[in-house]
């Protein structure tokens, strides 16, 4: 998402006139507030399913896998994608409320938001977002116009965001604390920076837990309590997914993605790729865009 210190957050409106599935996974630094403002929407979230209707909100935590989304009638959701570290830093005073919610459990974490009320705040938000939209822009847009006033618009969204965690903070009250939990996301977390910026790919197990410092069984133990599969498994998927994103832009063949994200040549990459989309890269690019299919080949 390219989050940075000067754009700490986007919006991504989704609208969905029929059923329609995506059955991919992801897993990246930002963390996604959603809420669902009309339909169904179902999702997966660190392994397990969840439904939701309209009203309902819900918090994907930093590097939390998920995906495999699901509606079945005419559905439309909003999607706050967050620079955790941005928020963090000025959210200060209640940074460990915030680091404590995203190491809760999804179920946890879904039930604190809508139980409390605080989900309903967040859809309140939304609709205010959503209804002041530039209705010319689709699917992703940041919170800046053309124009004068664009910077300012874009700090006042951020405060607004601000705030909004800040209410939601005070209906959920007292979180229990998952000590465990919260101590192993420290240990692993150069593992998921290196990962984020790693040049020389694959990432091995042994080089993430050389970077943090622990025992390659130790660290594995720790990732898998976190994220429910290997390192392994998890940093195939992570290169597979980036790489469909780069297939998806047209900007590079099949040859130049297997190579720029680590797999040992053209052929390895195509298997592999189809046996996680069931599709071949060459297929996945014409798929998703005809103007992409041709650079593939």
């Amino acid at each position: 998402f390219k989050l940075s210190a000067e754009t700490p957050f986007l919006f991504d409106y989704q609208t969905y006139d029929g059923p329609a599935a995506f059955p991919v996974f992801d897993m990246h630094a930002a963390i996604h507030l959603i809420t669902v403002l009309s339909g169904t929407f179902r999702v997966s979230i660190g392994g397990a399913g969840y439904v939701f209707g309209k009203g309902e909100a819900f918090l994907v935590g930093p590097w939390e896998i998920h995906g495999n989304y699901s509606v079945d009638e005419k559905t439309s959701l909003l999607s706050l994608i967050i620079d955790p570290e941005q928020l963090g830093h000025v959210l200060q005073p209640i940074s460990d409320r915030l680091a404590t919610l995203y190491c809760l459990p999804p179920e946890k974490r879904t039930a604190l938001l809508n139980r409390s009320g605080a989900g309903k705040i967040v859809h309140r938000y939304a609709k205010q977002i959503v209804a002041g939209r530039n209705k010319a822009v689709n699917l992703h847009w940041i919170a800046v116009t053309s124009g004068n006033n664009s910077v300012l618009e874009k700090l006042g969204h951020w405060l607004e965001i601000q705030q909004l965690f800040i209410s939601m903070f005070w209906k959920i009250g007292t979180i229990d604390f998952p000590r465990e939990k919260l101590k192993i996301h420290e240990l692993i977390r150069p593992a998921l920076k290196l990962l984020a910026g790693n040049e020389s790919r694959p990432l091995s197990t042994e080089s993430a837990a050389r970077e943090c410092r622990l025992s390659r069984g130790y660290f594995n133990l720790c990732f898998q309590k976190l994220y429910k599969v290997s390192f392994y498994v998890y940093e195939l998927n992570y290169r597979l997914k980036r790489a469909s994103e780069d297939l998806a832009s047209g900007r590079y063949t099949v040859k130049e993605t297997a190579s720029l994200w680590g797999f040992a040549d053209t052929a390895h990459f195509s298997r592999t790729f189809k046996k996680h989309f069931s599709l071949s890269p060459s297929e996945y690019m014409a798929a998703v865009s005809p103007l992409c299919g041709k650079a593939g080949k």
